[in-house]
């Protein structure tokens, strides 16, 4: 149907001018369904392609490798409250965050084998539970195919589909915090209309594309035949199939199990609202074990500006603050409690320098590195990264129609106000620092999917002649080249030109292997050593504090000096040893004290003989 013939029958539909006998009156329900079959199948190749590239991708590093190397001597000494690893020649026990997500990776570790697979599991479970999440509350508050669109929005993030696969803390702080969106959103729909009986016949800010109910519609229902109950639920009966296209006229839907709309108002539910008050609290406090208070933060501002343009406060009397901060105080004392005892000077260096003085002071932190310097705003360029597929989606259809998408009346709704504040907010609050990462903003992808997912079926644009025939094609095209383009991406960078990556480096040591001297050899990286070194190699490398290029020549003459073509420019002078391997970022030569034959010199000097290690 074209736009101009579903504005008149929604006017229609708002004058009481439409055909009375149907529901929809002249609405024309027909949609360009997404067929299950192909959205379960977008999402296999999502996961089956996530979980093979997570065993055969080599770790990286700083982070996931540094990160890896915790749960893999956590797994090997037994302890689970001691992240340990060596940080510029000293084996240092790593407080810069609380560790869970560590011991998360270490109990995979001790159920499968330590291995790249098993490191990186709890981050791919935590983007399935984030996927779980957006389909199950899209669905209950609005319907399946809109929540069919929402997830697979979300797995076409490239960077949702990398970190679901890296040994990093952000992904699994990222469920948290939609967990915890998630369940205030239940929390208010729980408590809606809780003053009035009869406030529930004010469905505006719920009904589909903003289509109001009639006088035509309201009037029966306050007549005196039936309870005020039974005319509620007569007016969210019609409601539902006003705004549920997938119900009549689409036998798609059937699929999917669709039968009524969950955009209706609800009565006030108090063991609900309850539960999920309770639930709030709950993956609050998970997220302060994974990184700290910035949880709070992250899953607050939100909240704070929903209740704050709607309105809200007075269903804050609802709140299980006491249960809630029971449960909060439980789960997070005794965990703080603990890593305090085994490290004494956690909380302090932990709260204050890791979570306030790394963002507000430049050069300060880390005993662990240096927080990365960038410029104010940056969070915006970070947003449109991560959102950069779906936001290309805007342009799929035509201009005049896109004030549809944006109109203050999307606010009110609780799905689409909550996720519109929740990329707002955050690229928000991280703008005010230059010393942001881009991963602080990972919880935007899920909610601007879902923002975009709920506007598209709301403001009608499913409806479009042709919108959701070119919607389709894009997430099946895109959802199948994903993972053809990262893996490409990734082999080039590991292969070719990064010195963060291991690859390589296994293909140095598999030739300088077939050495006979290789027993009483070490591996002496100049500089400093990379953590993947710690984790593949731990027994053959030859740790040593930061130094410069010169000393490291020096100190290495009796073993294998592994060094990158950066740093061999800034040496500015030849090295005076046998050249044994050359590929990509990395050169191999051998100890001083000793010769190579030529021929396998030559051999390996060319880059193209050497094959990688797969």
């Amino acid at each position: 149907m074209r736009s101009e013939e579903l504005s008149q029958a929604a006017g229609n539909r708002e004058e009481g001018t439409g055909n009375s006998s149907s529901p929809l009156g002249n609405l024309n329900t027909t949609v360009y369904c997404l067929l299950p079959t192909a959205f379960f199948l977008l999402l296999a190749v999502f996961i089956v392609s996530r979980l093979i590239l997570n065993v055969f991708t080599p770790l990286m590093d700083p982070s996931e490798s540094r990160y890896a190397v915790f749960a893999q001597n956590m797994t090997q000494s037994g302890n689970w409250w001691q992240p340990t690893y060596n940080y510029e020649g000293v084996d240092t026990v790593f407080v810069g965050k609380p560790p869970l997500a560590f011991q998360m990776s270490m109990a995979c570790c001790k159920t499968l084998g330590i291995s790249e697979f098993a490191t990186r599991l709890p981050a791919f479970l935590s983007a399935l539970l984030i996927l779980w999440f957006v389909w199950f509350f899209v669905k209950k508050w609005r319907d399946a195919q809109t929540a069919a669109y929402a997830v697979l929005l979300t797995c076409c993030s490239l960077l949702f589909y990398m970190y679901a696969g890296q040994c990093m803390t952000d992904l699994i702080l990222t469920a948290a915090i939609v967990g915890a969106i998630f369940s205030y959103l239940g929390f208010e729909r729980s408590c809606e209309n809780n003053d009035s009986p009869s406030a529930n016949l004010n469905t505006t800010a719920y009904c589909p594309r903003g289509l109001k109910p009639t006088a035509t519609d309201i009037e029966p229902l306050r007549g005196s035949s039936g309870s005020a109950s039974a005319s509620q639920n007569s007016l969210a009966t019609r409601t539902d199939r006003v705004g549920s296209q997938l119900e009549v006229g689409s036998a798609k839907s059937s699929f999917f199990g669709d039968k009524t709309s969950s955009s209706r108002p609800c009565g006030f539910a108090p063991q609900l609202a309850t539960y999920y008050s309770i639930l709030f609290f709950v993956f609050i406090a998970l997220g302060v074990l994974v990184k700290g208070p910035v949880a709070i933060v992250m899953s607050g501002l939100p909240v704070f500006f929903y209740v704050l343009i709607n309105n809200r406060w007075k269903n804050l009397k609802y709140h299980a603050w006491i249960l809630g901060s029971i449960a909060f105080l439980a789960i997070v004392v005794p965990y703080y409690w603990i890593v305090s005892v085994k490290h004494p000077d956690f909380l302090q260096y932990f709260i204050i320098e890791e979570n306030f003085n790394r963002f507000l002071f430049k050069g300060s932190a880390s005993r662990f590195g240096t927080a990365r310097e960038s410029f104010y705003g940056v969070s915006f360029l970070y947003f449109l990264a991560l959102n950069a597929p779906a936001v290309f989606l805007l342009q799929l259809y035509p201009s005049k129609n896109r004030k549809k998408m944006y109109v203050w009346n999307m606010f009110k709704d609780p799905l689409t106000g909550m996720a519109a504040l929740t990329c707002i907010s955050l690229t928000l609050f991280w703008a005010l620092t230059s010393r942001v990462l881009i991963t602080y903003l990972l919880p935007t992808i899920p909610f601007f999917a879902v923002f975009l997912a709920v506007r598209f079926r709301d403001s009608g644009l499913m409806e479009e002649s042709g919108f959701s025939q070119r919607l389709n094609f894009f997430l099946t095209s895109w959802l199948i080249l994903l993972p053809i383009l990262f893996a490409g991406v990734v082999y080039a960078a590991i292969y070719n030109t990064s010195e963060l990556a291991s690859p390589v480096v296994a293909c140095a040591v598999k030739e300088i292997e077939k050495n006979p001297d290789f027993a009483q050899r070490s591996y002496y990286f100049a500089g400093l050593s990379p953590h993947y070194a710690e984790y593949y190699y731990k027994d053959k490398t030859k740790f040593h504090v930061p130094e410069s290029i010169d000393d490291s020549l020096k100190n290495s003459e009796n073993d294998w000096l592994f060094i990158t073509e950066k740093q061999k420019k800034r040496l500015g002078k030849p090295i005076d040893r046998k050249l044994v391997f050359q590929k990509g970022q990395w050169s191999v030569y051998a100890p001083s004290d000793r010769s190579v034959p030529e021929t396998q010199a030559d051999a390996v000097e060319t880059p193209s003989t050497v094959l990688p290690d797969n």
